[in-house]
């Protein structure tokens, strides 16, 4: 499975460990749509990120982020992406695999997750409370789903 947002320092890393740590059985990672334009690659996961995920027992300070390729795209069966511009720009680009996209969102009835980036603590709690709610919606339609 593969989370996707725009720089790979904010959501998308938080999205994947908080589903790892609820479904440990999955391999998980994530990406950025604009990583490398935005001069992050290899970058650490934002400070006020990982302050904030501390608090809910995730561990984002050995995440690096990276920028995501066809290949992730192609070996990944599941692709979560926090706003309807990612999932466009994917599918405009790699139509065969849109059957495979979705929103993050998608089960909490939330069009996007905002980014939070650079726009206080406020906005990351915003964003990270709204993947917590996301994250254990998708596993629940899982479990559901396999039993």
């Amino acid at each position: 499975m593969l989370v996707i947002c725009t720089g790979n320092i904010c959501r998308s890393p938080y999205g994947e460990y908080k589903l790892r740590k609820l479904f440990p059985e999955l391999t998980i990672s994530s990406a950025g749509l604009d990583t490398d334009i935005n001069r992050l690659v290899g970058k650490r996961a934002d400070s006020v990120a990982v302050r904030i995920a501390e608090e809910s027992q995730i561990d984002l300070r050995s995440h690096r982020a990276k920028q995501l390729t066809e290949h992730m795209l192609q070996s990944n069966d599941f692709i979560l992406v926090m706003e309807a511009k990612h999932m466009e720009s994917i599918c405009d680009t790699f139509p065969s695999i849109k059957h495979k996209v979705f929103m993050f969102s998608h089960w909490v009835g939330a069009t996007a997750i905002e980014d939070p980036y650079k726009r206080g603590e406020l906005n990351f709690r915003l964003a990270f409370t709204l993947i917590d709610d996301a994250a254990e919606a998708w596993v629940e339609k899982w479990r559901t789903e396999i039993s």
